[in-house]
């Protein structure tokens, strides 16, 4: 699982640090259109799967190894575009 994740949302530089209940995520929807969700804006997302339970909302981020090799954690989300 990775320790959290940066991204650029309507200009603003934001962070997400896991386990932090009130981080949010900014997520692309099947019709395209992205929905702010809170935690697990750009021409990039996040994949991942979004899963219904009756009121409950999870997200599966989809992680990969960086290629950086300074970076901080072994898995980070993995960005499309």
């Amino acid at each position: 699982m990775c320790g959290g994740v940066e991204y650029i949302y309507r200009g603003e530089k934001k962070r997400a640090y896991f386990p932090n209940p009130q981080a949010h995520l900014p997520v692309r929807l099947k019709n395209y259109e992205i929905d702010y969700l809170p935690r697990g804006r750009r021409k990039q997302w996040i994949q991942g799967l979004i899963a219904h339970n009756g009121n409950e909302r999870r997200i599966y981020v989809v992680t990969i190894t960086p290629v950086m090799e300074d970076a901080v954690h072994d898995r980070w989300p993995r960005v499309m575009g």
